[in-house]
């Protein structure tokens, strides 16, 4: 048994493998993690220097004949990355992509919602993906968007819609102000330039979907 110390671009699948598990259940289900179960609902989205119990493997036996040859298999639950594509507010539908992972490459075609879907590694953290029309490309940071409750998850979320404020610093500064009343002029809310209740609820459902 152990305490693990998150950190940047780790996610519970990736944590998960780190420690021999065939998925996260085992550990985002245990008693002792009920709490940060709470405050982190989203296993995809942890924060660093977030603290998760690990719990101990439990040791299966199987029972097998003597002199034959027996294959035991485990299974592996698929880590899915999910990337909706817009430009001005509206999906850049059935646009061909391709998507580059450390040597692999995949190339498809997004859905009528601008959205890609690829399995991917619980371990990838980088990625590059571009459209053939119109030519664009985007460098990803797989795994190291924070929680919508920090500073550094709100910016990142701003930074994705097209409000810039430049690097995810947890500094709420001129330019983060600035691209929070964008965005709060675009969605009918006060541009305050604050981060309050309401601006964070429009913010992950414009940007998870949720």
């Amino acid at each position: 048994m152990s305490f693990h110390t998150v950190k940047q671009g780790e996610c519970l699948s990736s944590i998960a493998e780190h420690y021999g598990f065939a998925d996260y259940c085992t550990i985002w289900n245990h008693p002792e993690n009920a709490d940060f179960k709470r405050r982190r609902p989203d296993p995809n989205i942890l924060f660093p220097g977030d603290r998760l119990f690990v719990p101990e493997k439990t040791t299966r036996e199987e029972s097998a004949a003597t002199e034959n040859l027996h294959r035991f298999v485990q299974s592996r639950s698929m880590v899915q990355l999910e990337v909706v594509l817009q430009f001005d507010g509206q999906p850049l539908a059935n646009k061909r992509y391709s998507l580059r992972i450390g040597s692999q490459q995949r190339k498809g075609t997004t859905d009528g919602d601008g959205r890609l879907k690829e399995p991917i590694e619980p371990s990838d953290e980088k990625g590059v993906l571009s459209l053939e029309d119109p030519i664009v490309e985007w460098d990803l940071r797989i795994g190291h968007l924070d929680p919508v409750t920090e500073v550094s998850g709100v910016q990142a979320r701003l930074n994705n819609l097209g409000h810039q404020c430049g690097e995810p610093d947890g500094v709420v500064g001129a330019r983060t102000r600035a691209a929070l009343r964008q965005f709060q002029s675009r969605h009918g809310l006060k541009p305050t330039g604050a981060i309050d209740a309401a601006t964070s609820k429009a913010l992950r459902r414009a940007h998870d979907h949720r």
